[in-house]
């Protein structure tokens, strides 16, 4: 039976989201006293839950949950200037759509951050299902997230494709048999997105359309 279902990341993959990512975690940190963290370690754990990523940050865990709520409260405003949907995403959800097929996002972004992102760069009218951390126990490579999609859609892991750009992702996506789709204008590297055996990798929007077909059929 043909696969009728796609589930994709959002940072990273439908939205150019890093910039805005890194320099929140930052601002959090400075908020605090707090020396600034590496940059690079925050940016490659984008897609873990946000307390782990502040953590690769090097904040102390007896100040990780004050850095984490500052997070949130600083996200916004840096969002509006720095992040937008990539090139083309828009146009291709759209086409999928038109072809029958169900869309949903699975992010470890806050709920609210993940309706508020979807919303914002026009992904929302496209999703059957936006979901976030705060209805899961555990945060990705665990497949909590990508269930929690598929139930939303009345789907299964049979049904679906999973699109990202991080191994997390990836992983995630073959944690419950899911074929997974790497794209590589997020933030892990071509060569650790190889680490986790995608059943494809995507250059452009175009690759992805055709690496979706072909995992579809």
């Amino acid at each position: 039976m043909a696969r009728s279902v796609v589930v994709f990341d959002l940072d990273g993959t439908l939205i150019d989201s890093a910039d805005a990512v890194v320099e929140t975690a930052v601002a959090a940190y400075l908020a605090h006293d707090l020396a600034a963290p590496d940059r690079e370690a925050v940016r490659q754990g984008i897609g873990t839950p946000l307390a782990d990523m502040l953590a690769l940050g090097g904040v102390h865990p007896s100040l990780n949950a004050a850095v984490t709520q500052t997070y949130r409260e600083l996200y916004r405003p840096i969002a509006e200037r720095l992040e937008q949907p990539f090139d083309g995403i828009v146009a291709l959800l759209q086409d999928l759509r038109s072809q029958g097929l169900r869309l949903a996002i699975a992010t470890g972004k806050s709920q609210f951050g993940a309706d508020r992102g979807a919303l914002d760069h026009g992904l929302l009218p496209y999703m059957g299902a936006v979901i976030g951390m705060d209805g899961t126990r555990r945060g990705k490579p665990h497949p909590d997230i990508l269930l929690t999609a598929l139930a939303g859609l009345g789907a299964t892991s049979t049904d679906a494709v999973m699109v990202g750009d991080t191994t997390f992702d990836l992983d995630m996506a073959r944690n419950i048999g899911v074929p997974a789709i790497a794209v590589t204008w997020g933030v892990h590297s071509i060569e650790r997105l190889q680490g986790s055996r995608p059943d494809a990798v995507a250059h452009s929007v175009d690759e992805l359309a055709a690496a979706i077909e072909a995992a579809l059929a």
